[in-house]
C-alpha cells in the first residue's frame, strides 16, 4: 500500500500536465477566438542597418541581395497614408540602397512599388531622387520621378522639369517627346495626354500588382473620356472600353459594362495624409 502512496505522489505532478495538456487542446479546438489581425506595417522589422554592415563581413552587396529578395517576398498591399517615411517597405528600400548604393532596381522597382502600390509617393520620390543621385541621366528614374509628381502629388512645375531633363535622352519614347511639349502647355489634367504618361508608366514594368493598378487607371481615362464622348452625341466616339467590350446604351446614356472611377490628378497636401 505504502509503495501505491508513493507512486501516485511521484507521478501525480506528471498526470496533471497531462490532464492539463489535454484539457487545452480540446478548449482549442472547441472554443472559439477571434482572430489576431496584425498588420505588415505593425508586424515589419527592419535591422539596424549599421549592425547589418559589420555583420557582412565587407560583403555588403550579398547583404543588399538579401535584404531585397526577403522585402519582396513580404510585399503587402496595403496603403500608407502618413507622411512620415516610416513606411516599412521605404525603411528596406533605403536600407538597401544604403547597403549598396548602386543597386538600380532597388530604386526603380522600389520607387514603382511605394508610389503606385503602397500609394506613398513621398516615400516612392525620395527613392528615385536618391537612385538619380547615382543614375543622374537615367531615363526610366526621371520619368518615374516626373510621374510621380504630376499624378499623386500635382507638382506641375518639378514633373515638368524632370521630364525635360530627359527630352533629348535616346531612350526616351518617340511619343512622349509630344507629351513633354503638351506638359509644357498644360496646367489641369488631359485625357490623351494622361493616357500616354500612365500608358508609358504600364508598358515599362513588369510587377503583376503595379500593372493591375495602372491598368484600372488606363481604364478608367479611356472609359471617363470616351463615355463624355458618347453621351454629348459628338462625332468620331470609340465604341468600346479599354478591354474591347462595347458601352451599353442604358436609357438615353451610354455606360461602361463595369464600374470606375473617375481618373484625376491626386494633388496631395499634408492635412490629407
Amino acid at each position: 500500500m505504502e509503495k501505491c502512496k508513493t507512486i501516485l505522489r511521484t507521478q501525480m505532478p506528471l498526470f496533471g500536465a497531462a490532464l492539463a495538456f489535454g484539457l487545452s487542446v480540446w478548449a482549442k479546438n472547441k472554443i472559439p477566438t477571434p482572430p489576431l489581425n496584425v498588420s505588415k506595417q505593425e508586424s515589419a522589422m527592419t535591422v539596424n542597418t549599421d549592425f547589418l554592415k559589420l555583420f557582412s563581413a565587407g560583403n555588403r552587396r550579398m547583404m543588399a541581395d538579401f535584404v531585397w529578395i526577403k522585402t519582396l517576398l513580404e510585399s503587402d498591399l496595403e496603403h500608407y497614408k502618413k507622411d512620415n517615411l516610416n513606411n516599412w517597405m521605404y525603411l528596406r528600400f533605403n536600407q538597401i540602397s544604403d547597403l549598396d548604393p548602386l543597386f538600380y532596381q532597388n530604386y526603380l522597382y522600389g520607387g514603382l512599388y511605394l508610389s503606385v502600390v503602397k500609394d506613398d509617393p513621398r516615400s516612392g520620390i525620395k527613392i528615385f531622387e536618391k537612385g538619380l543621385t547615382y543614375y543622374p541621366e537615367d531615363y526610366k528614374l526621371r520619368f518615374n520621378l516626373g510621374f510621380t509628381q504630376y499624378f499623386d502629388l500635382g507638382d506641375f512645375k518639378a514633373s515638368l522639369d524632370n521630364l525635360k531633363h530627359i527630352e533629348n535622352s535616346p531612350d526616351l519614347p518617340i511619343p512622349m517627346r509630344s507629351v513633354i511639349a503638351k506638359l509644357q502647355l498644360q496646367t489641369t489634367l488631359d485625357y490623351d495626354l494622361a493616357f500616354s504618361m500612365v500608358n508609358e508608366h504600364y508598358k515599362n514594368t513588369t510587377d503583376p500588382n503595379i500593372r493591375s493598378k495602372l491598368f484600372t487607371d488606363l481604364y478608367s481615362i479611356k472609359a471617363e473620356k470616351d463615355l463624355k464622348c458618347l453621351n454629348l452625341r459628338e462625332l468620331g466616339c470609340s465604341t468600346v472600353d479599354l478591354e474591347g467590350k462595347p458601352y451599353i446604351l442604358q436609357g438615353r446614356s451610354y455606360v461602361s459594362h463595369k464600374p470606375f472611377a473617375p481618373f484625376r490628378v491626386r494633388i496631395r497636401t499634408k492635412k490629407e495624409i
